[in-house]
């Protein structure tokens, strides 16, 4: 499939740069916001697949979808902004880094919303979605690997690749890749809305966990 169809894999090319890029956006947009202000930027990618899908799947959504894809991403702002209570403010001074700050989140948000509707389009046909994770791969991991080079390269000389790798580190990258299949799967079968729609379930979790964790540690 990769060799004799290099079309298709080039047009995973397109996904694969934007995820890289959105990552990367994410950890910049922390070095000059405060990372829950960052996530309450980035939740404005539920609006944004919203209208990608419009434009690119040519879908018509009610009024009273739209009015959900707004309230869905109010209700997640609201969570948000009571944990960033605890936080005092921006982490890093002056209007410019919030501003820096504040266009990656935006950047990111736009970019996951942009590649989960390409990569529903993409995943609509006959071909595998290990297939096409593979695909995906063969310009992600060159990317990433150019990427930490860049920064680390002095450090990976001198203590090699996996440094800092624990079990817990391990146990994180198998619930990524878990991760990572199971919303290639849920794009595939159930499109790319109710996959932002499903991720919200995932926050309703963390919530709940951290109060758990929060009362027994009191």
């Amino acid at each position: 499939e990769i060799v004799n169809n290099p079309r298709e894999t080039i047009k995973l090319s397109v996904p694969s740069i934007c995820y890289t890029l959105q990552n990367n956006l994410i950890f910049f947009s922390v070095t000059y916001i405060s990372a829950p202000t960052s996530q309450i930027l980035y939740q404005s990618k539920t609006l944004a697949t919203a209208l990608f899908s419009v434009v690119l799947l040519q879908k018509r959504y009610f009024k009273c979808q739209w009015l959900s894809f707004v309230l869905l991403s109010v209700g997640v702002v609201l969570v948000n902004h009571d944990s960033s209570q605890t936080v005092h403010g921006i982490t890093s001074s002056g209007v410019a880094h919030q501003m820096l700050g504040a266009m990656a989140s935006f950047g990111a948000a736009a970019l996951s919303g942009f590649s989960a509707v390409y990569l529903e389009f993409m995943f609509k046909g006959k071909t595998s979605i290990w297939i096409r994770n593979i695909q995906m791969c063969i310009f992600t991991i060159p990317l990433q690997t150019l990427t930490t080079w860049q920064l680390d390269s002095a450090t990976i000389l001198t203590d090699g690749p996996l440094i800092g790798f624990s079990t817990s580190t391990w146990i994180v990258v198998a619930v990524q890749t878990i991760g990572g299949l199971i919303v290639a799967i849920a794009i595939k079968y159930a499109g790319s809305i109710l996959k932002t729609f499903a991720s919200v379930v995932a926050l309703v979790f963390t919530c709940l966990i951290t109060y758990a964790v929060a009362e027994q540690d009191i």
